[in-house]
């Protein structure tokens, strides 16, 4: 699987500040990119390397060849006078940019991509050849912000070439950046989900190398994250790696970075180097060596822990406090019963993160790009949610009783005292826990994602026993049961106290839902509440002894509930506020296929802010990218 976040993970794309092209340079507020040429003449027929120098503002970084994990790799269309060629560009070696569980390939502060431009044959000498390029460039820090524009550069012909002293010293500094070529013999192995790299030199060659790393140029095939191991021996430098999604291929070509005890770092080209099948089990040698595990196992770790930190949420805790008020009143009973309900609670939670991460993995082996948070891109779902918080408050604060009118309601699966209920209960917590897990867990859940199916289940598994692991401790253990208060009048004012997390809870969802669907269905779904609260106090209310009485209680229950509902699913299918805007190139719309294939087959440019934390999707037409780009991974 994906090795490759977001972010994440992780890395959303906005749109920074204004873009000001002038005859050869493009200027953001965190990027300057323009075309530099190594000559100050020319000679028609010989060839001038040209640069696109990039100046990045302090922490913010552009790509290499390959993005890594997240990202994309500056890119130049040229426009050329007719018999003019320009080649490949040479990319200095990059280095790694770790963002949380992702690893992305970069630079920071500046860089240069060298292209060598022939000049035609038959141009006149003395007349300037003009180059130009439309550029697009993604520059990022803890956001990413594309940068497009036209950069141009006039090449001044003459009948004799004249270097530029004036550039001599970027273009000199730039290609001390490039990889050399490797002085070793390379062989390159792949097998069984591994990788090996070997530079077979004199070990002297190797004894000042505190570590190396190795950067593939293709997208894919090393698993950038992974830890990768070295060792030096007798017959030389060796790098251990793992495959990654796209596989080996048949010929290995990247980059291999040696890091020095004393002085810079060394990398060297690698090409086109035939891969075989015998890949080392272990790597001895004077290196520290991490293995590959280390990654899952951080994350499992990140994962409990964030379950944990989940039960002092605002969405959270009144649940699980509301359970513990169940154990409270249970002290004295035995450590089986109380076991049996904290397992059972445990399941629930289990069971939910399981269900939900299960969808999503098949939802990305299907080839949907969905990550974490998917279900709250759903307008239908985010107003689902606030109901169920607003029904637990209502429920806190005493308008209606779980477990007397309910009770006969669907077989008696909700009673308050049953382990069905405590199961439910679980459900319930994971639930409501969905939407508060962004703060603090997007490190880990965006590397689950990128793991196989049974690392990524196993990060979910394990952030569902950290949020039910306090309800199972305290099941569990005797001695903790007894530490609750004991039950009194201040139980049943601390579970209406409860209910306001609750209430607030349920208001902030509806504010996430006019975002996504605007302000007339944050009404209609206020509405609802209002629709919904009237049902239950209804259905509270002491019966009357008249079977006409009933009938007209029943009557109310039905419409208040019905129009509940019938108020969120209209809330859901309203278009996003203001769609006649949409033609203003700055205004954001509602994502959709449709409309990104109606502003792509209108040439326009588009960019999609694609976020899970809040359920917020938003396509935005714009003149400064492209957003489908083929093969692009951003965040």
């Amino acid at each position: 699987m994906l090795h490759g976040f977001r972010l994440l993970i992780l890395c959303a794309l906005l749109l920074g500040g204004a873009v000001q092209v002038s005859a050869d340079t493009v200027v953001s507020e965190h990027l300057t990119a323009r075309l530099i040429g190594e000559n100050a003449t020319t000679r028609p027929g010989d060839t001038v390397t040209v640069a696109l120098h990039q100046k990045m503002a302090p922490g913010w970084h552009t790509y290499w060849r390959n993005p890594g994990d997240s990202g994309q790799a500056p890119s130049l269309a040229w426009d050329l006078p007719q018999g003019a060629a320009v080649a490949e560009p040479v990319w200095p070696a990059p280095h790694r940019l770790p963002f949380g569980p992702l690893v992305n390939f970069g630079y920071s502060d500046e860089t240069a991509l060298l292209y060598d431009v022939t000049v035609p044959a038959d141009w006149p000498a003395g007349q300037p050849l003009t180059l130009s390029a439309d550029a697009e460039i993604l520059v990022c820090a803890e956001i990413c912000i594309p940068v497009s524009g036209r950069v141009a550069l006039d090449v001044a012909t003459a009948v004799v070439t004249e270097k530029d002293p004036a550039a001599a010293a970027l273009f000199a500094e730039t290609r001390a950046k490039q990889p050399l070529p490797a002085p070793w013999p390379v062989r390159a192995d792949a097998a069984d989900g591994r990788f090996s790299l070997r530079l077979n030199g004199p070990r002297g060659d190797f004894s000042g190398v505190t570590d190396a790393y190795v950067f593939a140029d293709a997208w894919g095939v090393l698993d950038h994250p992974a830890a990768q191991r070295t060792g030096v021996d007798g017959d030389g430098l060796r790098v251990n790696a793992s495959l990654g999604e796209a596989g080996a291929g048949k010929t290995f070509s990247g980059v291999v970075t040696l890091y020095q005890r004393d002085g810079p770092a060394r990398s060297f080209r690698i090409d086109d180097v035939p891969l075989g099948t015998d890949v080392a089990t272990a790597v001895s040698g004077t290196m520290s060596e991490k293995p590959v595990s280390t990654s899952v196992l951080r994350l499992l770790v990140l994962a409990l822990v964030g379950g944990l930190l989940l039960n002092l949420m605002p969405c959270v805790f009144p649940v699980l406090a509301m359970k513990a008020l169940g154990l409270a009143r249970q002290a004295d009973a035995p450590t089986s019963k109380r076991l049996a309900h904290g397992l059972a609670y445990s399941g629930g939670v289990v069971a939910s993160f399981l269900a939900l991460a299960g969808v999503l993995v098949a939802l990305r082996a299907g080839g949907d790009a969905v990550g974490w948070g998917f279900q709250l891109q759903e307008p239908l779902v985010v107003g689902a949610l606030a109901y169920v918080c607003a029904a637990v408050g209502l429920n806190l604060s005493g308008v209606f009783e779980i477990g007397s009118r309910f009770a006969n309601v669907g077989g008696g699966w909700i009673r308050g005292d049953g382990h069905t209920a405590s199961f439910a209960t679980g459900v319930l917590a994971a639930v409501v826990a969905a939407p508060c897990t962004a703060p603090f867990m997007a490190a880990a859940i965006g590397g689950a994602l990128l793991l196989p199916p049974v690392g990524a289940l196993s990060v979910f598994a394990a952030l569902g026993v950290g949020l039910a692991l306090p309800y199972l401790a305290v099941s569990a253990v005797p001695g903790l049961a007894h530490r609750l208060p004991k039950p009194g009048p201040w139980m049943v004012r601390f579970k209406q106290f409860l209910a306001f997390p609750m209430y607030a809870t349920a208001a902030w969802l509806i504010w996430v839902l006019s975002l996504q669907a605007g302000a007339d269905a944050a009404f209609l779904a206020t509405l609802g509440l209002i629709a919904l609260a009237f049902g239950f106090w209804i259905w509270a209310q002491p019966g009357s002894p008249g079977a006409a009485a009933r009938g007209i209680r029943a009557a109310l229950v039905v419409i208040a509930l019905g129009g509940a509902a019938g108020l969120l699913g209209w809330a859901s299918l309203l278009p996003e506020a203001g769609p006649a805007k949409a033609a203003d190139p700055a205004i954001a719309e509602r994502y959709s296929d449709a409309r990104l294939a109606h502003y792509r087959g209108a040439g326009r440019m588009v960019l999609v802010n694609m976020t899970a934390g809040h359920g917020v999707s938003r396509a935005r037409s714009t003149s400064a990218w492209r957003s489908a780009v083929p093969g692009s991974r951003n965040f």
